[in-house]
């Protein structure tokens, strides 16, 4: 741990896991190191940027967390499977990236450098299912059901109704033999 130096940290948001990330320098290589808070019991750690890291944020879901780095370049890393899932270089064009946010409600980051000012950028990450989104796909499954349940009904002989269906042969009675 002599040689190791602390970057940057931030807690997870979601409330769910109780996260600690944060960068480790070592030399001119940089982890990324999750701790579980509860416990302080080391999950796991991840070469994701590559290279030392310059500030850090978690999206306000917990499911995103983005690194920026010192000369311009920052990345999203999907929290579930620490992978990155998006990567934006020379955003900054060589200059370190001093803060990064997510937007509350869009999949869009502001990044900021002394040099260059703010910057928006729209991240290509797979977008959540919304409330309603779900809500609506269950009622077209109720409805579709509904629809089929009175297909079937409407072309099917009733065994309850007495009525014979069409294509079944009529067996002589009782009075007939």
């Amino acid at each position: 741990l002599r040689d190791e130096k602390i970057e940057c940290c931030r807690f997870s948001r979601d409330g769910m896991k109780p996260f600690l990330f944060c960068t480790v320098a070592k030399g001119s290589k940089a982890v990324t190191v999750v701790w579980n808070i509860s416990d302080w019991s080391r999950i796991g750690y991840k070469r994701l940027l590559g290279k030392p890291v310059s500030t850090l944020s978690v999206s306000l879901d917990g499911k995103f967390l983005a690194l920026g780095s010192q000369d311009g370049d920052f990345c999203v890393v999907d929290v579930k499977e620490m992978e990155i899932s998006h990567w934006s270089k020379k955003v900054h064009l060589g200059s370190p990236i001093c803060g990064i946010e997510f937007c509350p409600t869009e999949r869009v980051v502001i990044s900021t450098s002394p040099q260059w000012g703010a910057e928006l950028t729209r991240l290509n990450v797979p977008a959540d299912w919304k409330e309603w989104q779900i809500w609506l796909i269950l009622l077209a499954l109720f409805l579709a059901s509904a629809v089929l349940f009175y297909v079937f009904y409407q072309n099917s002989g009733s065994f309850w109704s007495g009525t014979p269906r069409r294509d079944v042969i009529d067996l002589p009675s009782h009075a007939e033999f």
